[in-house]
């Protein structure tokens, strides 16, 4: 090797050296910025996921109240339909009952003058309308009516059936008096129907308020 060749070697070699010393520097110098960019384009991308996170959390509570509001809707216009059902039903029984109290009424009448008169016709017994009712569709509104109309009822049906078997018997005292005697019974019972027509009339009113 002559002392040229060796000579252009070693410039080559510094040449060489040199070169990738200064990519070191520039590599150096550019890894912060890298580092930088690559931060923040990592931060970017998390925001965006917890932003998509946060939206599809948001909208799925939205969605949840929204479906609780309709269900809400769904009951109050059950219920409110339901309650104009069962109000226009206890109208119509409420009417059922006035006729059954005119017709119990005109039934315990004759039947007590039938039996206090001594007159020897059979007599006809009422149903349990009335009671019937009045418990169905009002107990828990009309309870202190319907004792007292009961009540009574049993005592009037007492006293009569009393007077029947005293026709039979033929121990009856015949006559008017005997009619104006018992017919304080009548009179106790009728005022115990007026009590539950007083009680239908109030709740006439809460049926019927707008």
């Amino acid at each position: 090797m002559t002392p040229a060749e060796l000579k252009e070697i070693i410039e080559s070699s510094i040449e060489a050296k040199s070169f990738l010393s200064n990519w070191h520097y520039i590599l150096m110098a550019l890894l912060p910025f890298i580092g930088a960019f690559a931060g923040s384009f990592l931060k970017k991308r998390g925001e965006s996921l917890a932003e998509r996170r946060g939206f599809k959390s948001t909208l799925k509570r939205i969605e949840t109240k929204v479906n609780s509001v309709k269900l809400i809707e769904e009951k109050i216009s059950h219920d409110y339909l339901e309650t104009r059902e069962i109000h226009r039903i206890k109208r119509e029984k409420i009417e059922s009952i006035y006729l059954a109290i005119i017709k119990e009424r005109e039934v315990l009448g004759q039947n007590l003058t039938i039996a206090a008169s001594d007159a020897m016709r059979d007599l006809f017994w009422p149903s349990n309308e009335i009671q019937m009712y009045v418990s169905l569709y009002f107990k828990d509104d009309m309870e202190k009516e319907l004792e007292y109309y009961l009540e009574h009822r049993r005592v009037l049906i007492s006293r009569i059936r009393e007077l029947s078997e005293e026709n039979y018997s033929k121990v009856a005292i015949q006559g008017q008096k005997r009619v104006d005697t018992n017919m304080p019974y009548y009179r106790t019972y009728h005022q115990a129907t007026v009590n539950i027509e007083l009680g239908l009339e109030e709740q006439m009113k809460i049926l019927t308020r707008p």
